[in-house]
């Protein structure tokens, strides 16, 4: 917003005249605002200012941008821009840019190129090293005596849990009066935090 004494006071005919996109009559707006109007519009700046912030958050701008965006109007102004000598000289550039497709096919295909993308792919070599161990004789042996020594362990606790569940409901079912199910459940609780 502008003092009274920041711009030079013009008529908006003047403006208009002198080919100006702004003018100051020092006069406040409608809503009080002192500032430069918009030649073309009468517009107060702050007043656009306001609605256009307001505006570009609602879900009218939201419902008219997606409307355009797969209007044939767009897709006819696109392609023309495309052809059209800026258009190609702004895709040659994209094309050369860091992250372009020109840009990454030299990367790969570059002595340093080549060299990162045969780390890559000796990574997956090394996956494959372990897919073939896992398969063979002496790692299916290995798998095999991991899960005698340590498979049975959560079957065991699941059976110890649905023991212990199976116990509080018979106990339940035979005293209902004189059992406390709030007792059973921390009874339970507690036994299963010693069975782990």
């Amino acid at each position: 917003m502008l003092a009274k004494g920041d711009s030079p006071r013009i008529s908006r005919a003047d403006a208009k005249a002198a080919g100006l996109k702004r003018y100051f009559t020092g006069k406040p707006c409608r809503r009080g605002h002192l500032c430069e109007r918009q030649t073309g519009s009468h517009k107060c700046i702050e007043c656009k200012r306001i609605t256009d912030g307001h505006y570009s958050h609602s879900q009218k701008r939201r419902v008219c941008l997606r409307r355009y965006n797969h209007s044939e109007k767009r897709h006819i102004v696109s392609r023309r821009y495309q052809q059209s000598p800026k258009g190609k000289e702004t895709e040659r550039r994209a094309r050369r840019s860091p992250f372009g497709q020109d840009t990454r096919w030299r990367l790969n295909h570059s002595p340093k190129g080549r060299e990162r993308v045969r780390r890559q792919n000796s990574g997956l070599k090394s996956q494959d090293a372990k897919w073939r161990y896992r398969n063979s004789e002496k790692g299916q042996e290995y798998q095999r005596n991991y899960q005698r020594t340590y498979g049975r362990l959560p079957r065991v606790r699941a059976r110890l849990r649905a023991h212990h569940l199976e116990r509080i409901e018979v106990t339940y079912r035979d005293n209902p009066t004189e059992t406390n199910w709030t007792r059973l459940q921390n009874l339970y609780a507690r036994r299963h935090r010693d069975s782990h």
